[in-house]
């Protein structure tokens, strides 16, 4: 991306987020948002559209240091913590879980409200 002229860099193209830099920042949101999740922390995302950095060298900063924290995180976390659900709102304010590994519905593993008993496809 740093060979990239700024303007082909933030160029509107017909990616879902638009830009190169509205989709790399993205990443680092969603990034941020689940591992709040999973620690149960609130990371300050509001919008999945949210721009966190607006230059390439800070974004690219905060990259690295959100990839040693995810590798952190992944490598502490137990067998049972690995199994547990993730309860969750959603930006939206809704309460969500979502299934810990080895226990999601088979045919689908989607995302289902904290309510739900079972999924709705099975």
């Amino acid at each position: 991306m740093a060979c990239l002229p700024d303007g082909a860099y933030r160029e509107e193209r017909k990616a879902f987020f638009g830009s190169i830099h509205r989709t790399l920042n993205h990443l680092l949101v969603v990034d941020r948002l689940w591992t709040g999740r999973i620690r149960g922390t609130d990371r300050g995302i509001r919008a999945l559209d949210q721009v966190l950095y607006d230059d390439l060298a800070a974004l690219r900063a905060a990259r690295a240091d959100e990839d040693r924290q995810l590798v952190e995180l992944v490598d502490g976390l137990s067998a049972p913590q690995l199994a547990a659900p993730v309860r969750y709102r959603r930006i939206i304010g809704e309460a969500w879980k979502r299934p810990g590994r080895g226990t999601s519905c088979s045919p689908c593993s989607i995302t289902r409200p904290i309510t739900a008993v079972r999924c709705t496809c099975c």
